[in-house]
């Protein structure tokens, strides 16, 4: 058919050159972008899962940003905490070296606390300036929040002088042991020249052989004159030469002899007749004999007291010879019998008392010597003097130094039990009987005078007229008092006080200023005014803020150096636990986490107790706990305050105290927990029985036990007073007060704070790390034995005032940084690290899944487009040969 109106050929070669035009669009598109879908009809639903896809990269990528930049702060606060580190060695190399006074002077000393000072200013500006992108990261911002509820009020002790009650003890503390002699006199040498009527009789002036055997020479010389004799006298040869007249008379001669300095202090010559004289014929060896020795026997009580007074000695002849002594002893009648031979010494005698068993167990004897004993010595009422000890201690009720200097005043008089005691001013007078004894006396004094308090010391003798002067020394005045906050909270937690003295400003004139934003407590002072006058101020004053109450007194005074900081503590509400450390907690979508605890069992400390009293034999004994072993040797007579005393002297170097309650020795380990322990064990024969708190059950060592705590339900773990506890939503550990009893519970809240990681790429709590990064400041790195601050030079653990202490401070401290060094880089490789590998992977299989449904095939599109540009270019022909059609109807016109 032929039209020329409407061209069908055309129209269906126009609809198809427009599909090929729109393919070969469709191809250049995909090729120019390289993406597959590049509008949303190009495939709605793979554009719908490539949008998801895409998202889901950035996400990831995101997570991945984030938790490298984690990884970069915790990386900073690892840098900073390894100076602190190092700083702390460092400190406490110094701290042991102080240690070393033997060696180093107080100059050196004082060097090193300058290099201690040093280091904790450098520890406060790493805390202060270690930060990442403007936030610091070890100033305790990035700690958790907690809250008791403002049920606690701080509180705290100002001044540094504590009071002390005069103390002292008047009496004899040891008693007297009885003592007695058994004397056998000695005979003095003697020796007669006689001439005719005339005698010089030679009497040595002491006693003794040694002056047997006088030698005496005449020599006449006409060199002398009658009445000028010479005397020569030679006492270590026992000689004497007298050079005379031929004219001397027996009273000169004698004059001369008892002239002679030397001779007269030995010798005495005394004779009859005086006229006759001497010659060389008169000369006489070995003049003098029948000298004798004196010989002692003492015999001395082994113990004081008068049980041992009134000894008796009798001597009975008949020993079979010399050395064969025995003694028969009656300790009942205190007589001692001594079986004697003739030529039985005292020498012999002494060994034999000391021999016999029953009578050395009471009494020593000493003595030495040759001469021999007879019935005839025997002796009654030996020992006498013996008197029981009578200490008695005294202490004023009160503190200050208002009775130091007592005297005590004994008067003898009134019956047993009707004692009187009475204090006037500095004297206390005692009126007793003769026969009352310590526990009469005691018991008068604390009935009679309320300003004083009497115990018992060693023994329960009587006592004797007389006064012990200055008996009470020692009291001070304190000044210290309890300032307590009127506000409930943390918020007058740690108020420093400082004192100015300012000598114009009379007494009664005191001011008292508390600066609420640098919680400081300005006081200034007379240079007289009193813990009182302080007092009464800061009540007058500053009374809708604090409390002031004295503790010992209101005599003391005050100096600048009872400036003090963080006085007041135990404001936020419970002392129920300490050194709280919260390491990680997951909110999920509560404002806070309700932590409640209870404690099932509270830990205990490793005991054992000795009742065996005081020492009968001696004893090598080791003693051990957690900190070492020692061995410590005891005398037989050994009380349990005495074996007290020489634990506790080393007990930093075993970890065992020890304490005497009554007549039990208690045996402590210094510290709580299972790993805690104390060992006695007994090194030589004499036995040293212990048991555990039962009284009953012997053991020779035993350990303590750790808490029992259950938190919010989950039991935790335990290792002395600390407990533990990780889970997934919560990381944390504290120590336990140890006023706490078993079933006590306590709570807190964890109200904020920590640092909030975003980890995943959704904004959900289990993808998120929120970790608590505690502040490294030194008022706030310590332990259980004080903060690091406490060793800056004038406190209480700098190196010149307690070494000892700050080395415990300095080790809590190390073992606190490392402890967090340590969490901080477990969070940084288990969970940082590996996050980042994992999306990673993550990031790579998103990618390729995202690019499998957008991306462009380009080989299949290559393919497509040399198809359209064929059909385009086929199309355009077929359309101008359609277009050409109407035409041909021309040809039927013609």
């Amino acid at each position: 058919m032929t039209r020329i109106n409407t061209n069908v050929g055309s129209l269906i070669a126009q609809k198809t050159l427009a599909r090929s035009n729109t393919q070969l669009q469709e191809s250049l598109t995909r090729l120019s972008t390289g993406l597959r879908i590049n509008v949303g009809k190009d495939d709605p639903a793979g554009l719908i899962a490539s949008e998801v896809l895409r998202s889901d990269i950035i996400s990831v990528q995101r997570a991945i940003t984030n938790s490298e930049r984690a990884n970069q702060i915790i990386a900073t606060a690892d840098s900073a905490l390894g100076q602190v580190s190092a700083l702390l060695n460092d400190i406490r190399g110094l701290v042991s070296e102080a240690a070393n006074t033997g060696a180093l002077s107080d100059e050196q000393i004082a060097a090193n606390q300058l290099q201690v000072d040093s280091s904790l200013e450098a520890i406060d500006r790493i805390a202060q300036t270690t930060s990442f992108q403007g936030r610091r990261l070890l100033d305790g911002s990035l700690d958790f929040i907690t809250s008791t509820g403002a049920t606690g009020f701080a509180t705290g002790v100002v001044g540094n002088t504590l009071g002390v009650a005069a103390t002292g003890s008047f009496g004899d503390p040891d008693g007297v042991a009885a003592t007695g002699t058994i004397t056998k006199t000695g005979v003095a040498s003697t020796g007669t020249i006689t001439n005719n009527a005339d005698t010089l009789i030679f009497t040595a002036d002491n006693v003794g052989s040694v002056y047997d055997g006088l030698d005496v020479t005449f020599v006449v010389s006409g060199a002398v004159s009658a009445g000028s004799e010479v005397v020569n006298y030679d006492s270590t040869a026992n000689t004497v030469q007298i050079t005379i007249n031929a004219a001397s008379t027996t009273t000169q001669i004698r004059a001369a002899l008892n002239a002679h300095t030397g001779f007269a202090a030995n010798w005495t010559v005394t004779g009859a007749g005086g006229t006759e004289v001497y010659t060389a014929g008169n000369n006489a060896a070995n003049l003098t004999t029948g000298g004798l020795n004196t010989d002692t026997i003492t015999i001395t009580a082994d113990q004081p007291g008068t049980a041992y007074n009134g000894l008796d000695v009798t001597f009975v002849a008949d020993a079979s010879g010399a050395g064969s002594e025995t003694v028969d002893y009656n300790s009942t009648t205190k007589a001692a019998t001594v079986h004697i031979h003739a030529n039985s010494t005292t020498t012999q005698i002494v060994a034999a008392l000391n021999n016999t068993g029953a009578f050395a167990s009471e009494y020593t004897a000493s003595g030495t010597g040759s001469r021999n004993y007879v019935v005839g010595d025997s002796a009654t009422n030996v020992t006498s003097g013996g008197t029981e000890a009578n200490l008695i201690n005294l202490t004023a009720v009160d503190t200050g130094d208002t009775l130091n200097g007592l005297d005590v005043t004994v008067a003898i008089g009134g019956a047993v039990g009707s004692e009187t005691a009475v204090l006037a001013g500095s004297t206390l007078t005692l009126t007793v009987n003769a026969a009352s004894t310590v526990t009469d006396v005691v018991a008068a004094i604390n009935a009679q005078v309320a300003e004083l308090t009497a115990s018992a010391g060693a023994g329960n003798g009587v006592f004797t007229a007389g006064t012990s002067n200055n008996v009470l020394s020692g009291g001070v005045d304190g000044n210290q008092f309890q300032l307590t906050a009127l506000q409930a909270g943390s918020d007058f937690d740690n108020i420093t006080v400082n004192f100015t003295v300012n000598a114009a400003l009379g007494v009664g004139n005191e001011v008292a200023a508390y600066d609420s934003t640098t919680k400081v407590l300005s006081i200034t002072v007379d240079d007289t005014s009193t813990t009182g006058d302080v007092i009464a101020e800061i009540n007058g004053t500053l009374g809708t803020l604090f409390s002031a109450t004295a503790l010992d007194g209101t005599a003391g005074i005050y100096t600048d150096a009872d400036d003090e900081t963080n006085v007041t503590t135990g404001g936020t509400g419970s002392g129920a636990f300490q050194n709280l450390r919260i390491d990680q907690a997951n909110f999920g979508t509560l404002s806070q986490i309700d932590v409640d605890v209870t404690v099932d069992a509270q830990a205990t400390k490793a005991r054992l107790v000795y009742s065996g009293g005081n020492l009968t034999a001696d004893l090598s004994l080791q003693v051990g706990g957690k900190s070492g072993f020692e061995v410590f040797q005891f005398g037989a007579t050994t009380g349990i305050q005495g074996i007290a005393d020489a634990l506790n002297l080393v007990s930093d170097a075993t970890g065992v105290t020890a304490t005497v309650d009554g007549t039990d020795l208690l045996l402590e380990s210094s510290e709580y927990g299972a790993d805690a322990f104390v060992s006695v064990q007994s090194l030589n024969s004499t036995p040293f029985l212990t048991t555990l708190e039962d009284g009953l059950t012997q053991s020779s060592r035993t350990n303590g036990t750790d808490v029992s705590v259950r938190i919010n339900g989950v039991q935790a773990t335990g290792e002395g007073l600390k407990a533990s506890l990780n889970t997934s939503t919560l990381d944390l550990s504290f120590s336990v007060d140890d006023s706490l009893i078993d079933g006590s519970s306590f709570s807190f809240s964890i109200t904020g704070g920590g640092a909030i990681f975003q980890l995943g790429p959704d904004v959900v709590s289990n993808q998120q790390a929120r970790v608590g990064i505690q502040g490294v400041s030194t008022s706030t790195l310590g332990g259980v034995s004080g903060t690091l601050y406490e060793l800056r030079s004038g406190n209480d653990r700098d190196l010149a005032t307690d070494v000892k202490g700050a080395a415990k401070i300095v080790d809590e401290v190390i073992t606190s940084v490392t402890g967090l060094r340590g969490r901080l880089g477990a969070f940084q490789r288990t969970t940082l690290e590996t996050n980042i590998f994992t999306l990673n992977d993550t990031v790579a299989s998103l990618v390729e899944a995202e690019s499998s449904i957008r991306d462009a095939d380009f080989a299949a599109e290559s393919a497509r487009l040399t198809r359209a540009q064929i059909l385009v270019q086929s199309g355009v022909s077929v359309l101008a040969i359609a277009n050409q059609n109407p035409q041909n109807v021309l040809a039927l016109l013609r």
